[in-house]
């Protein structure tokens, strides 16, 4: 079986190296609230329930304009190389903080990179008095990073080891989606059925016509759809595709790339005439 890759990423001080020793059940690194303690990148392998994963250690990403220091320098540089190598990035933030615009930052270079994404509130021993805590705390990423919806998030405390133990599933899930492939007749059924409910609107007055789609890769889930006008697509078309990508294969929890190229003179979704079932 694949060993996953974790990034554990976040600001500093956010309690990233006491979440690795839980995980890895030893003072297996230094934990200390000198920000950049952790230099350099190590990457242990460990087990869970038979599965194995790989950390990659990561120093916090900071604020560029404090960064003044070139270890601190060189701790970005790192921790952006650790989201490059990994599978699954958890973004670590601080629950007595909430999330800062840095927590966004680091979510939009997941994002950019196309690497797994679980948000992963630690400390929650400071706040969980507040029962409604929690949905507060996904509200505030469902507001912040709209670009992020499809990151589930888990509440923790590294410091009393609450809810430790839910990171994993949440991996696992996350990492059978993001290294899942789609049958190129299932793709095309889908866009097939999205283009019949919402045709593309119109570009400069032309039609837009797509013609086929099929995934072209894994980690993450990429898909290159064939149409006589690539940049006749509008990015909230291809929201509207993404999700219907989503919807109709379970890919709920993982990144999804969607690209468009140019194809002329194709056969299209014939969109006039409803298809006999």
């Amino acid at each position: 079986a694949a060993i996953v890759s974790l990034a554990v990423v976040g600001r500093p001080n956010v309690g990233k190296s006491s979440l690795i020793n839980r995980i890895l059940g030893e003072e297996r690194l230094l934990v200390s609230d000198v920000p950049g303690t952790t230099r350099d990148a190590v990457d242990t392998q460990f087990s869970v329930k038979d599965k194995r994963y790989r950390l990659i250690d990561t120093a916090g990403i900071r604020r560029k304009a404090k960064v003044d220091l070139k270890v601190e320098k060189f701790s970005v540089i790192k921790a952006l190389k650790s989201l490059e190598r990994c599978d699954v990035a958890l973004i670590v933030m601080d629950a007595g903080q909430g999330i800062t615009e840095q927590d966004i930052t680091i979510a939009g270079y997941a994002r950019d990179r196309g690497c797994g994404t679980i948000f992963v509130m630690n400390k929650w021993d400071l706040v969980e008095r507040d029962p409604a805590a929690s949905r507060k705390f996904r509200q505030a990423i469902d507001e912040s990073a709209k670009f992020m919806g499809y990151a589930p998030s888990v509440t923790v405390s590294a410091k009393t080891g609450k809810r430790i133990s839910r990171i994993f599933p949440l991996v696992d899930e996350v990492y059978e989606q993001y290294s899942r492939r789609v049958g190129t007749g299932q793709v095309n059924r889908i866009i097939e059925e999205a283009v019949r409910k919402n045709e593309p609107p119109l570009h400069n007055g032309r039609g837009v016509k797509l013609y086929y789609g099929a995934q072209v890769s894994t980690k993450p889930p990429t898909f290159v759809i064939f149409t006589n006008r690539p940049e006749g697509i509008h990015f909230s078309y291809e929201r509207y595709l993404t999700n219907q990508i989503r919807k109709e294969t379970g890919l709920e929890k993982a990144p999804i790339k969607l690209f468009f190229r140019q194809r002329t003179r194709r056969e299209a979704f014939h969109t006039s005439q409803p298809k006999k079932r």
